[in-house]
């Protein structure tokens, strides 16, 4: 899939008038939840400079607690120059949600 196609799968899950889910939500509300996004996984991009080491018993802990509860925590990204988005916050939840 090349990117154009990916950036076109981005929701943004408060759309006034798109989504009619979310048209009740007070507008102080909305201002903070029009930054929420849900990002195709394929372009997202693990950051390289996270400091972070991988250690196995921790990753599957977060597996096995993502599979019993679902993403709790919020992945956070940042637009790159080439039109991808870059893991700030949550590179190990991006590879435990790969599993």
């Amino acid at each position: 899939m090349n990117l154009q196609d990916l950036q076109a799968q981005i929701i943004d899950i408060h759309a006034k008038g798109k989504n009619k889910k979310y048209n009740d939500i007070p507008n102080e509300d909305a201002k903070i939840f029009s930054n929420y996004k849900i990002f195709p996984r394929d372009i997202l991009i693990k950051a390289d400079w996270n400091y972070k080491e991988e250690d196995e018993f921790i990753s599957d802990k977060l597996v096995n607690n993502m599979k019993r509860n679902g993403q709790i925590e919020n992945i956070h990204v940042r637009k790159l120059n080439t039109g991808f988005y870059e893991v700030i916050n949550g590179n190990h939840r991006l590879d435990a949600y790969g599993c």
